[in-house]
């Protein structure tokens, strides 16, 4: 006699124990939450930041504003606490140049800051630093017309820059130096010296082209000298100058004064 096929038996879904275990798994997560705050609370209270130490030469640098920039960084505790953040926002503010931060044990951070030391002023509101960089002026009180004025557009602030000093080692033998340069957006060069005198140069080189200056300078003799305004040089086989007055051997009574001369010189006088 054949037996009869017993159906299989469907295991039940122990939907209980499913249940516990996820609970428990809740309550343990929740405990190790508990205990990680807490550990984590000690340990703050263990090692705690008491002191942020302010080191540097600052004249420009707004103490408010440095503060506000850095107090809400110092979170966590003295091992913990993220130094390059720090150092990011304290190089963020105004007339910082560089900084750094480091721990002092056992409860103090030093932050070490160099100030921009502006070699010139650029455009109408900003400073230019050694390296180039330009920052605002921020509304400081201090009077930095002394320095010399730079126009260039962006990208050209080194250029301008090196130029400047390369200008000024050539015209350091006549006592005088540049007080303006200026490179247009079509990068041609004006410069204005400490005496006054203002120099057209173009597209040219500004060094071959002041060498060139320079050359002629000397014979047109002291008293010409103290009466130039304006020198053009963007003539391929002279230039032209422009007079404060007119010279008194040039004076002709036919002529009024800054009606165009010619000179054999090469020099075209206005």
């Amino acid at each position: 006699m054949s037996r009869a096929r017993q159906k299989p038996r469907r295991k039940k879904s122990n939907y209980l124990g499913v249940v516990l275990v996820a609970g428990v798994c809740l309550v343990a997560g929740f405990m190790v939450m508990q205990t990680r705050d807490t550990l984590k609370a000690s340990f703050d209270a263990m090692f705690p930041i008491k002191q942020i130490r302010i080191e540097g030469e600052l004249a420009n640098v707004d103490p408010q504003i440095l503060e506000q920039s850095l107090l809400p960084l110092v979170r966590g505790n003295y091992l913990t606490v993220d130094l390059n953040a720090l150092e990011q926002a304290a190089s963020d503010v105004g007339w910082v140049g560089s900084a750094s931060v480091t721990r002092i044990w056992p409860d103090t951070l030093q932050v070490s800051l160099t100030e921009q030391r502006p070699i010139a002023r650029w455009g109408d509101d900003s400073l230019l630093g050694e390296s180039g960089e330009v920052f605002a002026l921020l509304g400081q009180s201090a009077d930095f017309s002394p320095l010399p004025m730079l126009h260039a557009p962006r990208g050209h602030e080194l250029e301008v820059l090196g130029m400047m000093g390369e200008l000024n080692n050539k015209l350091q033998p006549r006592g005088t130096y540049v007080s303006s340069l200026r490179i247009s957006d079509r990068l041609a060069w004006t410069v204005i010296l400490s005496d006054g005198l203002e120099i057209s140069i173009g597209n040219q080189d500004p060094l071959k082209a002041l060498d060139r200056l320079l050359g002629v300078l000397p014979g047109l003799g002291e008293q010409r000298l103290a009466l130039l305004k304006k020198v053009d040089l963007r003539y391929p086989r002279g230039f032209a100058v422009t007079w404060k007055s007119q010279p008194v051997e040039d004076a002709e009574p036919s002529s009024g004064q800054g009606s165009p001369q010619k000179n054999t010189d090469g020099i075209k006088k206005t």
